[in-house]
């Protein structure tokens, strides 16, 4: 589709902004599916289709002939603070004022009623949502990045409350999801009463193979690479090969002190760059007293490598992302989350290990979904880069057939609600209470009939009855009180649900707290159920209130 084929359709001063004459394919279905008039909207494309300009021709003609706002929920704060540079260079020329919301939970933020474009994280507009925000009805378009993630333990829930309570709240609001990997992209669609648009076209060839036995097998697509054994370690051997390339990788490890750690060995293996003085003396001045951390990341600065992980401090992952799109720093070493979404001129992903440590079962294999996350970021079109390579490294002739049987040529897998996980079912149900979104069993029934979760086992016996044994449970807690079906949370519940606590724990934790004789013993309870991971993201916020008394 031409842009000029857009000159009626939107405003005159957004239309005169663009600057290339053809869209992309899944801009011009979305269109087509009814983007310009209000339709929801699913997008299914690869990394680098051109996924956000299709939320942005959305969200900005509307802005523009109607006024409101548009709201850009992302993962990762990183990916937040990226996103809000972008639309300010984009369209502050055009009277349009962003915004970035990631700061305090207990905040509702008030200054944000002044500005267009609100970027933040699923978890702040939660927060924003539970404060009863003034401006929500001036929402006119959502967009939910990377929305896939309602696959997610962790992140999935509340992404999941949140576009029910949308649904619900202003109905008129048009949801734009966007995502690379989706396995049952129709499911979703049709929950969020959505056109899905469905596209695989991609700007830059993606060759996808592993490396066993000194070379890289790409399984026909393009030929494969044999790599002299300098080094025993076959992740530093890739990683030397694309230096002495004089490209650039993101090396995906399975946790933050095997990136560190991979990241050192690297390090020892090439020369200082004078050049990155500046950005090591940066990352080294990010804390107010340098830790073994901050020296650690400098030190491997100076060679051109870095390592990137929810460790460090955000001035310190700006420093690393900014030194690698400037082409000053050659390898990343990092951890998956790095995956969702930020935007770096990877010429190689390399994953050192597909498998990680989930508890009771040991080792195992990650999910289809999140190999094709992390594949999608090698070879951006905005990088100049002709192809990507996304290798894995086998451990044996077992593991390389199973990566191409299972991530090479495998789909991704359905994503499946996680609100019916008993800690997270009663935590959505406390907050729903608490912030008075629902005041009766009926209504709480009828939201739950609403989210991703409803659609996908409303029709199985046992989901209202699961409902209210959680609800049951958070009564039984003391968290709040039911009375002729008229649902009230408790002073208590209040805060439990603003801490964002799993409410079992919370219980464990007052019911210990009266029994303790010292400080101590105190802090000794709260940091138990933090290693335990019961708290959630609520136990930081618990511990310092705690200090501050």
């Amino acid at each position: 589709m031409k842009v000029k084929t857009l000159k009626n359709k939107l405003p005159e001063k957004f239309y005169n902004t663009l600057e290339f004459e053809e869209l992309r394919p899944s801009q011009s279905k979305a269109i087509k599916a009814g983007l310009l008039v209000g339709e929801n909207i699913v997008v299914c494309s690869p990394t680098a289709s051109g996924k956000t300009f299709v939320a942005e021709l959305a969200g900005i003609k509307r802005i523009i002939e109607e006024g409101g706002k548009m709201i850009y929920i992302v993962p990762l704060k990183s990916l937040a603070s990226e996103k809000v540079d972008e639309f300010k260079e984009k369209y502050e020329d055009l009277g349009i004022k962003t915004a970035l919301s990631i700061g305090d939970p207990d905040s509702s933020e008030g200054w944000l009623a002044k500005y267009d474009i609100i970027v933040c994280t699923s978890e702040k507009f939660d927060s924003l949502l539970r404060h009863k925000i003034p401006w929500l009805r001036e929402v006119k378009t959502v967009v939910v990045d990377e929305i896939h993630l309602l696959n997610d333990f962790r992140r999935g829930p509340v992404l999941e409350v949140i576009l029910t309570l949308i649904k619900k709240l202003i109905p008129k609001a048009q949801i734009i999801g966007l995502s690379a990997t989706i396995g049952n992209p129709e499911d979703l669609s049709r929950w969020l009463d959505a056109k899905l648009v469905m596209d695989d076209w991609r700007p830059i060839e993606l060759f996808q193979g592993n490396f066993y036995e000194d070379k890289i097998d790409f399984f026909g697509s393009k030929d494969n690479i044999e790599i002299g054994k300098k080094v025993s370690d076959d992740t530093l051997r890739i990683a030397l090969d694309t230096m002495n390339k004089n490209k650039q990788a993101l090396i995906f490890c399975p946790t933050k002190r095997s990136a560190e750690s991979t990241a050192v060995k690297i390090s020892k293996l090439v020369e200082e760059v004078e050049s990155n003085e500046r950005i090591s003396n940066s990352v080294l001045r990010s804390a107010s007293s340098p830790t073994a951390q901050c020296k650690k990341l400098s030190e491997v600065i100076s060679k051109g490598i870095a390592f990137h992980h929810a460790g460090l401090v955000q001035k310190q992952k700006k420093s690393v992302e900014d030194g690698f799109r400037n082409d000053k720093i050659k390898i990343i070493c990092c951890t998956p989350t790095l995956a969702m979404g930020v935007n770096l001129p990877a010429f190689r992903v390399i994953m050192k290990s597909l498998k990680r440590y989930s508890g009771r079962s040991g080792m195992d294999w990650i999910p289809v979904l999140e190999y094709h996350q992390m594949t999608g970021r090698a070879g951006r079109p905005d990088f100049d880069n002709a192809f990507g390579e996304a290798i894995s490294i086998a451990a044996s002739e077992k593991d390389r057939d199973l990566i191409r049987e299972k991530y090479i040529e495998g789909e991704p897998e359905e994503i499946v609600s996680k609100l019916s996980v008993e800690p997270v079912l009663r935590t959505a149900i406390l907050s729903l209470v608490a912030s008075e979104f629902v005041t009766k069993f009926d209504e709480l029934i009828e939201f739950f009939k609403g989210t991703f979760y409803g659609y996908q086992y409303d029709d199985d016996f046992g989901f209202e009855f699961k409902v209210e044994d959680a609800l049951k449970d958070v009564e039984k807690f003391g968290f709040l009180n039911i009375q002729e079906r008229e649902l009230k949370a408790t002073p208590i519940g209040k805060r439990v649900s603003e801490l964002y606590i799993d409410p079992s724990a919370a219980f464990d934790l007052i019911q210990g707290l009266r029994k303790m004789p010292s400080d101590f013993e105190v802090l000794k309870c709260i940091l138990g159920l933090m290693f335990r991971k019961r708290i959630l993201i609520g136990w930081k916020n618990m511990l310092k209130n705690y200090l501050r008394t």
